[in-house]
């Protein structure tokens, strides 16, 4: 007893494997947050997000789960495995970008809490990294395949709205996959 693991699976090179729980996540129906990482820094591992969220939801629909996607965001597109998360929270400079912090959270949940978002202390705006945090969607629009003829003006037209730059960033995600899984192939063959 307490000696089970709490988590199966591990990092599969290449095959971008999720971990699951063994057990499900320690949440009773009085549990009022769940706050888990989205990857291990230490088994290399991604959880499954969406299993694990819809597990602490059966037993408590009014869980606010908080994801820390610190170690998970250098190497993979949060996206769908996010998107059930009431907060995800990163840190730009693990993305090569300015020492701040973002948070993803949803309305509703916002609202339920008390709040959408323009209450909450900032302290003084460092504009400094928020500039930042654009040339940081600049380096993500580099990693994808565009090509400079068709990127022109293309970082005004995300920032303005006019033009969804996921899809981007999603290619570019894709990119950084190939290019570890390369270089981890080439690691693996010469220590083997």
């Amino acid at each position: 007893m307490g000696d089970e693991p709490i988590m199966q699976g591990g990092y599969e090179h290449g095959g971008g494997h999720k971990a699951t729980l063994s057990k499900p996540p320690p949440v009773g129906p009085n549990t009022r947050a769940l706050v888990m990482p989205h990857a291990s820094n230490v088994l290399g591992v991604s959880y499954d997000l969406p299993k694990i969220i819809k597990q602490a939801r059966g037993k408590s629909e009014d869980v606010v789960v908080v994801v820390d996607g610190v170690a998970a965001a250098p190497h993979r597109y949060a996206g769908a495995d996010g998107k059930d998360a009431d907060f995800y929270v990163v840190s730009c400079h693990k993305l090569f970008g300015p020492h701040i912090g973002a948070v993803a959270a949803k309305r509703t949940t916002m609202k339920r809490i008390g709040g959408d978002g323009k209450g909450w202390e900032r302290g003084t705006i460092n504009f400094e990294a928020c500039e930042g945090v654009i040339g940081l969607l600049e380096y993500f629009l580099d990693l994808s395949s565009l090509t400079l003829e068709n990127s022109e003006g293309l970082l005004g037209r995300i920032l303005s709205g006019e033009e969804d730059g996921k899809r981007y960033i999603q290619e570019a995600y894709e990119h950084v996959e190939l290019a570890e899984s390369s270089t981890c192939s080439i690691l693996l063959d010469r220590i083997r």
